[in-house]
């Protein structure tokens, strides 16, 4: 009801040195090894990149083929890895135990 929709203001395709670029920088940011980045961005694979501009926004949503894997809020290089780039490489962000003791409260908010 209150969804507005998203209008991309460009999509171009990234390949070559831009694309090594991008997985040198997702890996030096995540601790990605070679492997893993390759895994999140294939080096024979269809990578494109589009924009929204909203609101005075900007981002840009890298894509592998038709699966969105990073977000760069402000497109400076401020990489966020998406829930399909996470299912691609569950390594990308720390993983904490709580113990069981607290674990109620912070499932309960």
């Amino acid at each position: 009801m209150f969804k507005k929709t998203v209008d991309f203001k460009s999509q171009t395709p990234v390949g070559g040195k831009p694309l090594k670029k991008l997985r040198t920088d997702t890996a030096s940011i995540f601790g990605l090894s070679e492997d893993e980045a390759n895994t999140l961005l294939p080096p024979k694979a269809e990578v494109s990149n589009r924009k929204i501009a909203q609101g005075g926004s900007k981002v840009e949503i890298y894509f592998q083929g038709k699966t969105p894997v990073l977000i760069d809020n402000g497109g400076k290089g401020n990489l966020i890895p998406t829930v399909m780039g996470l299912w691609l490489c569950p390594d990308m962000l720390p993983c904490f135990l709580v113990p069981h003791q607290v674990s109620k409260f912070v499932c309960g908010g």
